[in-house]
């Protein structure tokens, strides 16, 4: 299981160097992390396996010797449980590597034309107490400041946008914070809104696997902007993230669709890219 994910993180490592503005890597991203995190913790100990197993498994005797010779020269005399747990440390760190290299591609490719916002937020200041994935729009059952920022932007033959960002939700242990961005409508869109609102308003958790080319949020048939997670510090309790705004010129990546169904069956099926 080891092999087959250090696999699957080379094959995604290959498309993320090739492909990244071609195709909407999220999925794989997230099916990698799958199966990092519901396949490791359920590894046998190679010194355990019984009988019955060898005899079924003609790859038995070399998983067994690679899994050993990984515990003894990696695991520092740790117990197989530890040892487990730091390879679901390593090999999430090294995903997360690969999808934060493809944030930074993506800004530098924006970066002729896009208007970029710098966020740090104290994570101390933020509700830490639900899941992202138990989440339904409660309301925080702690007393917390939250963060709050206003700014305006201006990109290339487009009026200057003002922009409000708040982050009152996070769930550090998955690396995600929960945004909710206001972007005020200008005169002429409020017009032609039946709606009556305001602003332009879009709510999401945010995590490494946001990629601006892909997940980004329409304002005009000329404009985009999109949110990305620079990082997350645990240590520090601190979260980095941008606001970019750039022209929609450049925000075609979902319409490419003729190769990336192409590209991410190849990579969940484990074929060869050539």
């Amino acid at each position: 299981m080891l092999e087959q994910i250090e696999d699957e993180l080379l094959r995604l490592e290959l498309l993320a160097r090739n492909f990244h503005e071609m195709i909407d890597m999220e999925p794989l991203f997230l099916h990698v992390l799958l199966k990092i995190v519901r396949k490791i913790p359920v590894l046998k100990d190679p010194t355990s396996i019984d009988g019955d197993s060898r005899k079924n498994d003609s790859s038995f005797s070399s998983r067994k010797i690679n899994l050993l010779n990984r515990w003894k020269q990696t695991s520092d005399n740790l117990k197989w449980d530890e040892f487990k747990r730091e390879m679901v440390r390593k090999k999430l760190d090294h995903l997360f590597k690969i999808a934060r290299r493809i944030t930074k591609k993506q800004i530098e490719s924006l970066s002729s034309v896009q208007g970029r916002q710098r966020l740090t937020i104290d994570l101390s200041e933020t509700c830490q107490g639900m899941r992202p994935s138990h989440f339904i729009n409660k309301e925080c059952k702690e007393k917390v400041k939250g963060y709050e920022k206003e700014f305006s932007m201006k990109i290339q033959r487009v009026k200057k946008r003002e922009f409000k960002v708040m982050v009152d939700h996070s769930y550090p242990k998955w690396n995600q914070v929960r945004v909710r961005v206001e972007a005020k409508k200008t005169n002429q869109e409020k017009k032609s809104d039946p709606s009556g609102k305001n602003v332009h308003e879009a709510r999401f958790w945010l995590s490494y696997f946001d990629f601006p080319l892909a997940e980004n949020s329409f304002l005009s048939d000329k404009e985009r902007y999109s949110v990305v997670l620079d990082e997350i510090d645990r240590e520090k309790q601190e979260a980095h993230i941008s606001l970019l705004y750039f022209p929609a010129s450049y925000a075609g990546l979902k319409e490419k669709s003729f190769s990336q169904q192409n590209l991410i069956s190849t990579l969940l099926e484990g074929k060869s890219l050539n």
